[in-house]
């Protein structure tokens, strides 16, 4: 049964009517009709003290009270595990053959006192410590090492000791190019003492890369040699007692003679091979003359390196005349020109390396009179052949009608001739060329003025004869009209 039909009562939401006001809606509707009055009156009563008790208990609860925020501690993140660096080959120990000095693998520094604790910390940077990392690297241990130096580096860059350090550390662990570039870094940003200390490594990593090149590349071995030379005679020229310089310059110098002269000797034994073709002897000539011009500078007291550059120059000379006189005197040959058609073209490729060749042998031997004779004689023939080519521009000026194609053939020309005379200045038929040539553009320009000062007058008579007629001809024209009348 629905109570609301009852007592006429809506439903109310109890968010919106009081208990209170309940009460009274219900007392007021129950007072015309007596018999319902104590069903009202007892179901108020249970309303009110349902509502009573809920109101109780929101009053029995703690209300919250407004407090500071609080800080939630972060998440520390895990620091990793050190992974145990694998042990990597040690560095070559300083042996008499090899040029490493004793100090080649010493960290700069090791014989200052380490640092204290509070002396290490500058922020998050720590500075390394020598005296732990020269042990590691003497176990040949060089991974640590570098990862620890590279890793200050990254917080000093500039530091030129840590380069100097990081470069031992490379060099022991056989990542010369790494050792070089912290080397010159080293040289460059230190001081007088450290920076003649990382010139000196250098030496020694020049040493290094130039041996593992020896067998891929020989040229890239004997340059890193002779550079490495070069660096420690440099420091026993500002340190003359300088003794570990000393004894890697004598043992670079050693070496580097005896490679230059066994590659020598290997290409003059190619070069006297029978049935050899003209230019392989060349290039083994080449290369011989090339080693043992080397090997002289490299000790000039040495007989071998001597008596072999003198023989290794005559043959080469020699055969470069040969060789020259060959190509110089091959006949011409003319070859189509597909840019212009029209114009004769001579193919003086063989003739221009034979000159070539000759003057490479002249420059060897300057005193032999063959030499330079068939020297002049193949230039002689060069001017020839450009003043014939120059003549043939010419004769096809002549059938030229355009003024603008006389002159770019005319310049043509002239510029072929002026190579000739660059090779054979005395040569009397190009200069003669020449001159011809130098004639006919001032005449060709002196037509092109003609032509162009027609054209400006027939160009200002049509301006003019475009133009009305002024007021006062109109009036000389009706006099003149009534006179003859």
């Amino acid at each position: 049964m629905n109570l609301s039909r009852i007592l006429h009562v809506e439903p109310l939401s109890m968010g919106r009517t009081t208990p209170l006001g309940l009460v009274r809606s219900m007392s007021l509707r129950s007072r015309r009709q007596p018999l319902s009055f104590a069903l009202g009156f007892a179901s108020c009563l249970c309303a009110l003290l349902l509502c009573s008790e809920s109101i109780a208990q929101d009053l029995a609860k703690p209300r919250p009270s407004i407090q500071a925020p609080v800080r939630v501690a972060p998440i520390a993140t895990p620091v990793p595990v050190p992974v145990p660096a694998p042990m990597s080959a040690p560095a070559p120990p300083p042996v008499q053959s090899a040029p490493v000095a004793q100090d080649a693998l010493n960290l700069n520094g090791a014989d200052e006192q380490a640092p204290s604790a509070a002396a290490q910390f500058s922020g998050r940077f720590k500075k390394p410590d020598v005296s732990q990392l020269q042990p590691l690297l003497d176990e040949g241990r060089t991974q640590p090492v570098l990862t620890e130096l590279k890793q200050a580096l990254q917080h000093r860059p500039q530091d030129s000791k840590l380069h100097y350090n990081y470069g031992i550390a490379a060099y022991a662990a056989g990542r010369f190019d790494e050792a070089l570039v912290a080397f010159d870094q080293a040289e460059y940003q230190g001081g007088r003492k450290l920076s003649r200390l990382a010139r000196f490594q250098k030496g020694n990593v020049e040493y290094r890369l130039g041996q593992s090149a020896m067998t891929s590349n020989l040229d890239e071995t004997i340059t890193r040699w002779k550079l490495a030379l070069q660096t420690f005679e440099s420091i026993l020229e500002e340190e003359t007692q300088h003794a570990a310089a000393g004894t890697n310059s004598q043992v670079v110098r050693k070496k580097l003679m005896t490679l230059l002269l066994t590659d020598a000797r290997k290409h003059m034994e190619q070069a006297a091979q029978p049935n050899l073709h003209p230019m392989h002897q060349l290039e083994s000539l080449r290369n011989a003359f090339q080693k043992y011009t080397d090997a002289t500078e490299v000790d000039p007291t040495d007989a071998e390196a001597q008596e072999g550059e003198e023989e290794a120059r005559d043959q080469l000379a020699q055969s470069l005349a040969k060789m020259g006189r060959q190509l110089a005197n091959a006949p011409f040959r003319q070859r189509p020109n597909p840019r212009e058609p029209a114009l004769p073209d001579l193919d003086l490729t063989s003739l221009e390396e034979g000159v070539g060749m000759l003057q490479d042998a002249n420059q060897l031997k300057p005193d032999d009179a063959s030499i330079a004779k068939s020297l002049q004689d193949a230039r002689n023939r060069l001017a020839d052949a450009d003043v014939i080519k120059a003549r043939s521009y010419m004769a096809l000026e002549e059938r030229i009608g355009w003024v603008r194609e006389k002159l770019a053939v005319l310049r043509m020309a002239r510029e072929v001739v002026e190579k000739a005379l660059t090779e054979v200045p005395d040569h009397q038929t190009a200069q003669d060329t020449h001159e011809e040539i130098n004639r006919r553009l001032a005449r060709v320009h002196e037509d092109e003025g003609d032509i162009l000062s027609q054209q400006a007058e027939m160009a200002n008579l049509q301006q003019a004869m475009r133009q009305p007629p002024s007021p006062e001809q109109q009036t000389h024209g009706r006099t003149a009209k009534f006179t003859m009348s």
